[in-house]
């Protein structure tokens, strides 16, 4: 299942937008699992963000660090980490 990017949980338009999305990603890259996170207040929310795609049979370490970036730079969604068992991305 996918993790999906820490925020203020969605509204119903939101969620069926992101079914479709999740869906269309899983038939095109079948075996991967995906991780994301997108830009959310006080950023522009929607305007930028960082996705992955990984294997299924990989179980990383996900986060979603903020490293105290001026201004709104922390919200605009773009750091993802991922940690496996032989490398860190």
């Amino acid at each position: 299942m996918p993790i999906l990017s820490p925020s203020k949980k969605p509204s119903f338009q939101l969620k069926v937008l992101l079914k479709k999305h999740l869906e269309v990603l899983e038939e095109l890259f079948p075996g991967y699992e995906n991780t994301w996170r997108s830009s959310q207040e006080p950023a522009r929310k929607g305007y930028a963000g960082t996705m992955f795609l990984y294997k299924k049979e990989l179980t990383p370490s996900i986060s979603f660090p903020e490293i105290g970036a001026p201004s709104t730079m922390d919200s605009e969604g773009r750091i993802i980490t991922l940690e496996f068992d032989t490398f860190f991305s």
